[in-house]
């Protein structure tokens, strides 16, 4: 293959020296300082065509008088090489100026770009030269894990619209690709399941920024709030050792300097092999189609400079369009930037057999007592977990009540809640109420599983009398509540419905026991001891003895004083001790 190697190397009077070297031999030339300033002059007024979110439509002629001027300034001597049928461009630099200069805008001496031809390929580098990767080639699927970040502090981005469109891909592409969510957005879910799933490929999509010559990605915290990481750290924390092939950043409301930033950065460790970046969202319409294009070339064995040339190939072709008998072209065909600090080219063996790879959504975990939800994957309730699990780790909000339909995902999301919680260091007690159980029965059973709770805290004391079967339930019932304010224990309490009558009977708790406990837990719970309701039946159907339902919402609204209504616009209104908000 014909490869070229261009050292891009800044002078201190603004010109630019240009070492070019490839199996014919070396050059070397110097830019003129004012011939480098019209250059990239050039260059800023055609991207900022991508400001404001506006469709980066240009004249044909101006975009490819862009890339005839980055010829002559910086590359007048690789005609020759240029008019080969195939080769591979690999500009060097530690000055971002040059090395995110939209070279695949470089024209053939036929006048058409260069990228055009699937069979050419650029690169990037920071390094001076570029090592033999030691990665070997792995099976099929290509396992790919995707973060969506969107911090409500930052401006708007989609995050749904991007899981979406990225499930789009997943589904049209089979079984080529193994696809997982992450579904917080936050910097610790990905170091936690970087090293669980061992994608090939992560894919981050969301707001990237350089300050400083530094890349940085905005992460979500617990509440949703921007939590900046440097591509240092990303690396560091992240992606060493855990043999991830190639990063994709991408974001709606980023600037492509953000994302080629952090993928500079990245690469410049010695953590991340590859790194593509693009600043615009995966859920445009023409980002998404680049995506599945290139993973799909992934997925069947291409290397990764050709994956992203027929990816681009095909955008080229789409963002040609016309108004009016004019043509006009749309110059997102030249985002795309792949950075590397290694020689990786393929990562698929399509010759080996596949691997089975369990299907994302299908990874279920039992609490206690046949409560059953989703362990991991996808819920998408991504607002709901942060509103309430710091206001319950804080001890803002001690009380959480689920309400809804059957099947809503109650339990999945109780299940998630509980599963954060205990990585908190919290014992989890789940109690499931059943419709055929007396009411004594349910509360044994309530009391056993807090009694397990502290026999794993050392709270010998407190488990023996919850099981003395010499003393009274409801005395024992009240040592409980006296022992969640005192104890890390997080209770769940499923299917509430099974502990009332069957309608029309007035709603009240059936069993006098059970029916004192929800009132001493709701009334005198003042610790920071979160505990989970959640119940199938409407929230004013809630027994009197429970704290009045009216404070929760309007009258006719299946509400959930756990946060959320089903099916419904009304926001409910916040109450001391409870967790509320509008369920989607």
């Amino acid at each position: 293959m014909n490869e070229v190697c261009i050292h891009l190397i800044p002078k201190s009077d603004g010109a630019c020296r240009v070492c070019v070297t490839n199996g014919a031999g070396r050059w070397d030339c110097v830019a003129a300082a004012e011939d480098v300033a019209g250059a990239r002059q050039a260059v800023q007024r055609l991207m900022k065509k991508f400001e404001h979110g506006n469709r980066p439509i240009a004249d044909p002629v101006e975009v490819a008088e862009v890339g005839v001027l980055l010829r002559d300034v910086f590359l007048s001597h690789l005609d020759g090489a240029l008019s080969a049928e195939h080769g591979a461009l690999l500009f060097v630099s530690e000055a971002p100026e040059y090395l995110n200069l939209p070279w695949e805008l470089l024209p053939r001496p036929d006048c058409a770009y260069l990228i055009e031809d699937p069979r050419w390929s650029i690169r990037r580098t920071t390094r001076e030269t570029l090592p033999e990767s030691a990665a070997p080639l792995v099976a099929r699927p290509l396992r790919v894990l995707f973060m969506a970040c969107a911090p409500t502090n930052l401006d708007s981005l989609g995050f749904e619209k991007e899981e979406e469109a990225f499930l789009r891909i997943a589904n049209r592409l089979g079984g080529k690709v193994h696809l997982d969510v992450a579904e917080s957005g936050t910097f610790d879910e990905l170091r936690r399941l970087i090293p669980e799933y061992k994608p090939h490929v992560v894919h981050l999509s969301g707001h990237g920024a350089v300050q400083d010559g530094t890349g940085y990605f905005c992460f979500e915290d617990e509440r949703g709030k921007c939590d900046a990481r440097g591509a240092r750290e990303i690396a560091d924390q992240l992606f060493a050792g855990n043999n991830v092939r190639l990063v994709f950043v991408s974001g709606c409301e980023t600037a492509q300097a953000g994302a080629a930033g952090l993928c500079q950065s990245l690469t410049a460790t010695d953590h991340v092999p590859l790194a593509l970046g693009w600043g615009e969202s995966i859920g445009d319409g023409f980002a998404t189609e680049f995506a599945h294009d290139f993973y799909h070339g992934l997925a069947a064995g291409q290397s990764v400079d050709h994956a992203v040339s027929a990816a681009r190939r095909a955008l080229y072709e789409q963002c040609r369009v016309k108004s009016n008998n004019i043509e006009f072209l749309d110059i997102s065909f030249a985002l795309p930037q792949l950075y590397a600090a290694e020689t990786l080219h393929t990562i698929i063996d399509e010759h080996r057999t596949p691997e089975r790879v369990e299907r994302p959504g299908i990874r279920y975990e039992l609490l206690a007592d046949n409560i059953r939800g989703l362990r991991e994957g996808f819920v998408g309730r991504r607002r709901i977990l942060q509103k309430t699990r710091p206001a319950l780790r804080s001890g803002e909000k001690h009380v959480l009540l689920l309400t809804g339909i059957g099947g809503a995902g109650k339990s999945t999301l109780a299940t998630r809640l509980a599963n954060r919680f205990k990585l908190d260091g919290y014992r989890i007690a789940a109690v499931r109420a059943q419709h055929d159980e007396s009411g004594p029965s349910f509360c044994l059973r309530l009391l056993t599983e807090i009694a397990t709770a502290c026999q794993r805290l050392g709270r010998e004391n407190d488990e023996r009398v919850l099981l003395d079967g010499q003393r009274p339930i409801a005395n024992r019932l009240r040592l409980a509540v006296e022992v969640l304010n005192d104890a890390r224990i997080l209770l769940v309490l499923d299917n509430l419905e099974a502990a009332m009558p069957a309608p029309p009977a007035p709603p009240q708790w059936s069993d006098p026991d059970f029916a004192g406990f929800m009132r001493d837990l709701t009334a005198r719970l003042l610790g920071s001891i979160p505990t989970i309701f959640a119940n199938n039946s409407n929230a004013s159907k809630l027994p009197s003895q429970a704290p009045d339902p009216t404070s929760f919402m309007n009258s006719n609204r299946t509400i959930s004083a756990i946060c959320f209504c089903l099916n419904f616009t009304t926001p409910c209104r916040r109450t001391v001790g409870w967790a509320s908000a509008v369920w989607p």
